[in-house]
Order: C-alpha cells, then sequence, then structure tokens
C-alpha cells in the first residue's frame, strides 16, 4: 500500500490535467472551428473520468489499510 501512497500526486493530479487539456481543445475547436479538436477534448474526459475513478478506489483502499494511521489530517483531507 506504501506504493499508491506514493503515486497519490500522480493519480490525483494526472485526470485534472486531462480535463484541462480537453477545455484547451474544445476551446481550439471553437476558435479553429476544426472537429478534430472536439474528438480530443471528449477523449481527455473520458480519461480522466477513468483515471478519477481508479484514483478514488486507490486511495480509499490505502486510507482503509491496517496500518494506515487516522489522524484528524487524515480525515480532513478526505
Amino acid at each position: 500500500m506504501a506504493f499508491v501512497g506514493r503515486l497519490h500526486p500522480l493519480l490525483i493530479h494526472f485526470p485534472i490535467a486531462l480535463v484541462i487539456a480537453a477545455a484547451l481543445a474544445e476551446c481550439a475547436a471553437i476558435v479553429c472551428g476544426n472537429e478534430d479538436w472536439r474528438t480530443v477534448a471528449v477523449g481527455n474526459v473520458r480519461a480522466g473520468a477513468l483515471f478519477a475513478l481508479l484514483a478514488a478506489i486507490a486511495v480509499s483502499r490505502l486510507a482503509l489499510a491496517p496500518d494506515m494511521e487516522v489522524s484528524p489530517l487524515l480525515e480532513w483531507h478526505r
């Protein structure tokens, strides 16, 4: 479980980056009028949603690990 804990920043921030990239691709689709950018945007949103789900599962498993110390900071972070 420590491995998942070390991956926490990557697992959380990668979906956010994908959604931001999707927003930029959507803006490019609006400005350029090229529908290929819209396809990129939809793909990024779908991938971001999938990775967000995986991140939530991984982090919840880490938080429920028997050796995980439950602290007020952890409860606040949840």
